[in-house]
């Protein structure tokens, strides 16, 4: 009886171990089909619903696929993890805001960068060699081990980290790094500006009142005005302020009139006694 005990027990031992192997699971999240494909499913639910919603038995047609397919599940299951696409438990989704923007051709290639560092793996990744080489491919799977993710699927992994990089533009400068595209922010034009009352005073309007342009004949007037600080003669004055008088007559309205007389050395004489 012991030697039959002990005769099972390495089989016993080895079940396990093969029942354990069968069992890993990967503890970081990545997708098994890349952003090009993601995107895919995007541009098909926007094309038919536009920011709507779609269920299963509709989607898969527009993918050319059925949805009790692996691969259909597997492109799904993609685009969330890409943050593309929300979905309802009984089958129901709808594109997010950045997938709504990566159907946008003027949005699509800044919402491509964004949705690589979507996903867990991905971004890790990138943070571990940001600015640093990547390793090579076998290292960068073992890496990828380390990570999280089961050892049977780090090549799976590693091929769609590699081409949605490309895709997302992250190996624009070389396949042996991950470079973050940049792209300028567009802050559009900006918007206007009171005006200062110190440096350009509103204008009065041609009736005399509230806001808008001078009438021209004060226009005419003020741009005739010596600059401060200059010699000016009385005789100029005077005549400068009957021409305003007339002016005023002819652009607003009221009883009487205006007398306009100078008296030469008047006001120094004053200003000297002072």
């Amino acid at each position: 009886m012991d030697g039959s005990a002990q005769g099972q027990e390495p089989i016993s031992g080895a079940k396990a171990e093969r029942s354990e192997t069968k069992r890993e699971r990967s503890s970081i999240g990545f997708p098994y089909q890349t952003l090009d494909e993601a995107v895919e499913l995007a541009s098909a639910i926007h094309k038919n619903v536009s920011a709507g919603e779609c269920a299963d038995d509709q989607l898969a047609p527009w993918l050319s696929s059925s949805q009790k397919s692996s691969s259909y599940r597997l492109r799904v299951y993609a685009s969330k993890m890409f943050g593309l696409i929300e979905s309802q438990s009984h089958g129901v989704h709808k594109l997010t805001d950045l997938g709504l923007r990566i159907v946008d051709s003027s949005q699509a290639s800044a919402a491509k960068v964004e949705a690589f560092l979507e996903v867990p793996l991905f971004r890790a990744v990138f943070e571990k060699y940001r600015g640093n080489s990547l390793p090579p491919a076998a290292a960068l799977e073992r890496e990828f081990h380390v990570l999280g993710v089961a050892q049977k699927q780090t090549g799976k992994a590693r091929s769609s980290f590699e081409r949605s990089a490309q895709s997302a533009g992250y190996f624009n400068q070389g396949r042996n790094r991950l470079v973050k595209p940049g792209f300028a922010e567009n802050k559009g034009a900006p918007p206007p500006q009171p005006p200062n009352e110190i440096d350009d005073p509103p204008r009065r309007a041609e009736n005399g009142g509230g806001g808008g342009t001078r009438h021209p004949f004060v226009e005419g007037l003020l741009q005739t005005l010596p600059s401060p600080n200059t010699v000016w003669s009385i005789e100029g004055r005077v005549a400068w302020l009957k021409a305003a008088a007339t002016c005023f007559d002819l652009i607003y309205q009221g009883e009487g009139a205006i007398t306009v007389e100078g008296q030469p050395g008047k006001a120094r004489a004053a200003e000297d006694e002072y």
